[in-house]
C-alpha cells in the first residue's frame, strides 16, 4: 500500500487480516468507531490476539472506542470485552451524542501516527468493504471529524461494573 495507493478490503475476513496487520504496527493512539460495531470481527481469534499483544507492547498506548450503541458487543464480543477489562487503564469508550445522526462521515478507525485510515460501511448484511489509506489529509481531516464528535460523547461500556 503506497500513500497515493489505499488498499480496499471485502469482506469480514479480509478486514480482520488488515486489521490485526495494522494492530501488529504498534500505533500508540487509535480509534476504533461504528454504529454498533455489529460489522467488525471482534470475536476473530486473530484480533483478539493482535489485541492483547498490541496492549502488552504499547503500554502507554490508548484505544478510543465510539459508537452510537454497545448491545451487540456486550452481547456478541466477549473475546473484545474480555480485553476491554483486561486493559481497561488504555481503553477509553464513549457513546456519541444524540444530535450526532450516524456515523456517515466518521471514519471507522485511526491508527497513529502511521495512520492508516479504514473508512467503511456496512453493505448488505455480514459484508463489510473498507478503505485503507495512509495519506496525511484524510488522516487529518478524520481526527479532526473523530475529536470533535469525543469531545461532544459519553463515557459508556464500563470495564467492571459495581455491586453491592
Amino acid at each position: 500500500m503506497t500513500a497515493s495507493t489505499p488498499l480496499t478490503v471485502l469482506g469480514p475476513a479480509a478486514f480482520a487480516r488488515a486489521w490485526a496487520e495494522l494492530l501488529a504496527q504498534a500505533p500508540p493512539l487509535w480509534w476504533m468507531c461504528a454504529e454498533r460495531f455489529d460489522d467488525w470481527p471482534l470475536e476473530d481469534p486473530g484480533v483478539a490476539e493482535a489485541l492483547v499483544a498490541w496492549s502488552r507492547h504499547q503500554t502507554q498506548g490508548e484505544v478510543r472506542v465510539f459508537a452510537r450503541e454497545f448491545g451487540w458487543v456486550e452481547r456478541y464480543g466477549a473475546r473484545f470485552m474480555q480485553w476491554r477489562r483486561l486493559f481497561a487503564h488504555q481503553v477509553q469508550v464513549r457513546r456519541w451524542p444524540q444530535r450526532l445522526p450516524d456515523a456517515q462521515g466518521l471514519p471507522r478507525g485511526v491508527l497513529q501516527p502511521r495512520a492508516a485510515v479504514l473508512i467503511g460501511a456496512a453493505v448488505p448484511v455480514g459484508q463489510l468493504e473498507a478503505r485503507i489509506s495512509v495519506e496525511a489529509g484524510p488522516i487529518g481531516v478524520a481526527l479532526q471529524t473523530l475529536g470533535t464528535a469525543w469531545d461532544m460523547g459519553q463515557p459508556a461500556l464500563p470495564a467492571h461494573t459495581l455491586g453491592l
